[in-house]
């Protein structure tokens, strides 16, 4: 209805509302407010004109590392924008690296997110993007694969907060893998230990000269 009423000047339109966006989302950083303005926004910009690439990722930043609503929340507006970023524009590398990322490290829906990860593979050709798929498609995810996709994010942003709080992610779950490692290795110690206990102790013999 938006797009029949735009009478043709969806573009123009589309671009008035992302500026809207820009300037909301500056505001609502600057006052630490709620950004409960930035999915409906995004909705009418993107029913506008689905194209529209920088909406979803920017959109999707400003709610995942500026707002301050409960996660749950910002969970579901970031999952329901990229998935039509996605599937609207299946040729954009950045949009379908943030889709992979997102299922995979706040959904944890990991069969998803190896399958968006190849497509983003078949469109960049980034060595991550396969490798990480792989490991998501096994049971071997845990650390090693949330450093990965951190890493990959890392590497694709210029934006000192979001490169900030990524950073600390990374830090949080480098600790949480040696506590990891320290907990396997104390464990194998109490194990060998438990076993040297427990083996039977040899009598020792001695012999005795008899003297006349």
């Amino acid at each position: 209805a938006l797009k029949v009423m735009s009478l043709g000047y969806e573009q123009a339109l589309a671009t008035y509302y992302w500026l809207k966006l820009i300037q909301y989302c500056a505001y609502a950083d600057n006052n630490s407010l709620p950004m409960t303005k930035v999915y409906p926004i995004v909705k009418i910009i993107t029913s506008l004109d689905a194209h529209y690439k920088y909406v979803y990722e920017f959109a999707w930043l400003n709610l995942m590392y500026y707002d301050v609503r409960p996660m749950e929340i910002r969970k579901e507006e970031g999952t329901d924008i990229l998935r039509k970023g996605f599937y609207a524009n299946p040729e954009d590398w950045r949009i379908a690296q943030d889709y992979a990322f997102h299922l995979f490290y706040y959904e944890q829906d990991y069969a998803k997110a190896a399958n968006i990860y190849e497509q983003a593979y078949r469109i960049r050709k980034f060595p991550l993007y396969a490798r990480l798929a792989t490991r998501l498609k096994t049971a071997a995810k845990g650390p090693e694969a949330a450093l990965m996709g951190l890493k990959i994010q890392l590497k694709s942003t210029t934006d000192e907060k979001i490169r900030k709080e990524l950073r600390k992610q990374i830090k949080r779950i480098q600790a949480e893998r040696m506590a990891q490692e320290m907990d396997k290795y104390i464990e194998e110690y109490i194990r060998l230990s438990l076993i040297h206990i427990s083996e039977p102790t040899r009598p020792l013999y001695s012999s005795y000269a008899v003297f006349c």
